[in-house]
């Protein structure tokens, strides 16, 4: 193992499905002055820890808990404008917090691992569409998209000559949460 780093987060990566469905969608902005983000890098962020080095990543790898939570589902909501960031992207709605839960979970189990700078700023749930965006577009189109979350991942920000791809460096499935008789009795 050599001593490089790499910028990583924790995020939920969308099904090739939805991400060709959001290309599509992308497809009516193209004239946007802006820089359209490749498809296959669609996700929603849930904690970015930043530069780790590949030990340090091997520590939250073999040591992250089980996720106990059930699968649940989100919605994808029109276009939101970053304006610090410069981003055009996508609202994900999330009535009942399930996400941020996951976060949170994610999140306390990495700091009884090791200690973790993790990033503290306001936790807005988003899939972002394009970068370099001056402002908002005159004109959007309502769009309404469901995804399951049954699974997260981490993934790994590595720079190529064009742009930046990012890959995911290991997923866990969410472990559905057991039931009342279940922790008391055991499963049968």
């Amino acid at each position: 193992m050599n001593n490089a780093s790499h910028r990583v987060f924790f995020a939920i990566d969308l099904d090739p499905i939805i991400k060709t469905q959001l290309m599509s969608y992308q497809d009516n902005y193209i004239d946007l002055d802006a820089q359209p983000i490749d498809a296959a890098n669609f996700h929603i962020t849930l904690s970015f820890l930043g530069e780790l080095t590949e030990r340090k990543i091997e520590t939250i790898i073999d040591g992250l808990s089980p996720i106990e939570q059930n699968p649940f589902e989100l919605s994808i909501k029109d276009p939101i404008y970053l304006s610090s960031a410069k981003i055009l992207a996508l609202e994900i709605e999330d009535k009942r917090k399930q996400l941020q839960q996951l976060k949170d979970s994610i999140e306390s189990s990495i700091r009884s691992i090791t200690h973790f700078n993790i990033e503290k700023r306001d936790y807005l749930p988003h899939v972002s569409l394009f970068r370099k965006v001056e402002e908002f577009p005159d004109f959007f189109l309502p769009i309404q998209k469901k995804l399951l979350v049954d699974s997260f991942c981490l993934m790994a920000s590595v720079a190529t000559k064009k742009s930046v791809r990012y890959e995911i460096i290991e997923e866990w499935r969410l472990k559905p949460k057991a039931s009342i008789k279940e922790q008391l009795v055991g499963k049968s």
